[in-house]
């Protein structure tokens, strides 16, 4: 696994791993991204990333959900409206983000439900930004 500058934005391709509720709770993010080679979004956001690799998918589900990478993008209009050009559905999260998961899905006009998932967040650098995602099959 390359290890990934904090400063730097998810890539597509990579793993999203949302804790499971039990972890959340215990809070040890610190030691979950040592033993499992992984990297927090933000340090506020308990969202981590992981390069793809089909056998680590099996031990990062230990964990919670895990989600594919399939874009990210910034607030900024012209952003949004490219990324989201062909989604009209999302299940969304927000993470350490100043809107609520109702004001978002408002703003970016979306239904709920869907194959995607929208994780907004705020980057370690202090940058918004909602990172698209599919669920990775249970295979």
């Amino acid at each position: 696994l390359q290890v990934m500058g904090s400063e730097e934005l998810p890539t597509e391709g990579a793993i999203l791993v949302e804790p499971n509720a039990s972890l959340m709770k215990a809070g040890c993010f610190a030691l979950i991204s040592e033993k499992f080679a992984l990297r927090q979004v933000a340090r506020d956001s308990h969202l981590f990333l992981a390069a793809l690799a089909e056998e680590r998918v099996t031990n990062l589900r230990a964990l919670g959900r895990c989600f594919e990478v399939c874009r990210v993008t910034t607030m900024n209009k012209r952003d949004l409206r490219q990324a989201l050009a062909d989604v009209d559905s999302a299940n969304i999260a927000v993470r350490n983000f100043p809107l609520t998961t109702d004001q978002l899905r408002k703003r970016l006009k979306l239904r709920d439900g869907g194959d995607i998932y929208i994780f907004a967040t705020t980057t370690s650098a202090g940058q918004h930004v909602l990172i698209i995602c599919r669920k990775l099959d249970k295979n």
